[in-house]
């Protein structure tokens, strides 16, 4: 039996001692009843007369402890709460080393499979899963397995997410993370940006005009309301487009030069309002206006009406070249073709062939199997009668020149004549006529036959009137 000292409701018995060696002693209440027990190790047990450590809190349900310093709001205070067979803490506060098998600290410990829960105004606000997971704003947090611990925060309502924020005291500087209903969210207050950094050093940052800077802390090239990426690299840049893990293309720069490429089997597209104005096919052929030309050629331009391609120097400076085209071998050459002239159903209306080492021939088609209704010309003196061969000088430069006038020449040879008389373009100034004397080389060697038989006609005249 333990030593008690008891504690009675009556006038007689209202302090009782009892001894004996066990050495043990009890503090009873209420005469009899045990209120706390200090055994022979001095475990001190209160609700429990056989306390197995230094103090040891039972009760039929919840029992708490409350241990506090000198100040009288309770700063300093220790808590630790235990289930009613005092066996399975669910929750213990302590700076103890054999709580839960840990290192001396202060700490919050659920040694069973339940949650550690966190409680503001009577509504749970957090908790902490027995797996680990957080969950705050949602008592069920999703565990991700792997070995990964998930922090999950929800908002109270269906469009707003949980917010993470961090700033500095004043919040000047603010940065939060967040979703709603446009997505995830990362956002910062005031005139600053979000940098990403790995290893100890910056890799990227968005800044507070919204540029986005890859290698480099400042944007090139930025204006109001343009968007901007620079990618900046100590010797080179590149974006590299995969498909599976499998490098496809790449825009690259290094030192001087730019380079674009699809190192995939196929093409390189180049579109404007959504429409595809040129490729580049995996041979290597320039396509503009087409995605598979009839030509067969290198470089192919197609249009559907309208003109289709135009050649100009703005500033042409005597002595230079407009455009060069080249082929051919430096031997005598009959057969390389320099422009071929098609219709659009593919009918050839003229070419540009070599000849020779050094000369070229202007062909229009002339194959008997084009024509129909062949006849000599006739009449073609008197249409050379007609013409009026002018000379002139040029009104921009004052150069000398000789020929004809077009709509003078049309009245004579409509079809060596193009456009029309003082016709103009929309701005007022003048659209010129065109003329092709080539047109004239039949008309003329017919009046050169017609002039050589009036000739010979007049010489056979001649030698019959000599005779006589």
């Amino acid at each position: 039996m333990p030593s008690v000292i008891s504690a009675g409701t009556t006038s007689g018995t209202s302090l009782n001692l009892s001894a004996d060696t066990s050495g043990v002693l009890q503090l009873a209440t209420n005469g009899t009843t045990t209120a706390v027990t200090i055994d022979t190790s001095q475990n001190v047990g209160i609700g429990t007369s056989s306390p197995t450590q230094r103090l040891d809190i039972a009760g039929s349900g919840m029992t708490l402890s409350r241990i506090r310093g000198g100040a009288s709001n309770g700063q300093g205070a220790g808590y630790f709460v235990a289930n009613s067979t005092g066996t399975s803490s669910l929750i213990a506060l302590a700076d103890d080393s054999t709580i839960n098998g840990g290192t001396p600290e202060v700490n919050m410990s659920v040694f069973s499979t339940r949650p550690l829960l966190f409680y503001s105004n009577s509504a749970e606000r957090m908790r902490i899963t027995s797996g680990g997971d957080v969950g705050i704003g949602t008592n069920s947090p999703t565990s991700f397995g792997g070995g990964y611990k998930t922090l999950e925060v929800k908002g109270s309502t269906s469009g707003n997410g949980g917010v993470f924020r961090t700033a500095t005291s004043d919040n000047s500087y603010l940065f939060d993370m967040y979703t709603n209903t446009n997505g995830g969210n990362f956002e910062t207050r005031g005139a600053y940006g979000i940098i990403f950094t790995t290893n100890g050093s910056e890799r990227m940052r968005i800044d507070s005009s919204g540029n986005v800077c890859i290698g480099t802390t400042t944007a090139q090239i930025t204006a109001s309301g343009r968007g901007n990426i620079t990618l900046n690299g100590s010797s080179s840049a590149i974006i590299n487009m995969s498909t599976g893990d499998v490098n496809k293309a790449q825009i690259f720069h290094g030192g001087t030069d730019m380079f674009i490429g699809n190192q995939a089997n196929g093409y390189l597209m180049f579109q404007t309002n959504a429409t595809e104005r040129m490729r580049i096919t995996s041979g290597g052929n320039v396509w503009i206006g087409t995605t598979s030309s009839s030509f067969g050629s290198r470089f192919a331009v197609e249009k559907n009406g309208g003109d289709v391609v135009g050649f100009g120097n703005t500033n042409v400076v005597a002595g230079e070249t407009v455009m060069t085209v080249k082929g051919g071998v430096n031997t005598t050459d009959t057969t390389t073709t320099y422009i071929i002239f098609q219709r659009s159903d593919g009918t050839t209306r003229g070419t540009i062939v070599a000849t020779g080492t050094n000369g070229v021939v202007y062909n229009t088609s002339s194959d008997y199997r084009l024509k129909e209704n062949i006849e000599p010309m006739t009449g073609a003196l008197a249409k050379v009668q007609a013409l009026n061969p002018v000379t002139y000088k040029w009104k921009e430069d004052g150069l000398d020149g000789q020929g004809f006038v077009a709509h003078e020449l049309a009245e004579v040879f409509p079809d060596a004549v193009t456009g029309e008389k003082d016709a103009v373009n929309e701005d007022g100034s003048i659209k010129p006529q065109g003329i092709d004397t080539s047109v004239l080389v039949a008309t003329l060697a017919a009046a050169i036959k017609e002039l050589n038989a009036k000739v010979e006609a007049q010489a056979a005249e001649i030698e019959l009137l000599k005779s006589k």
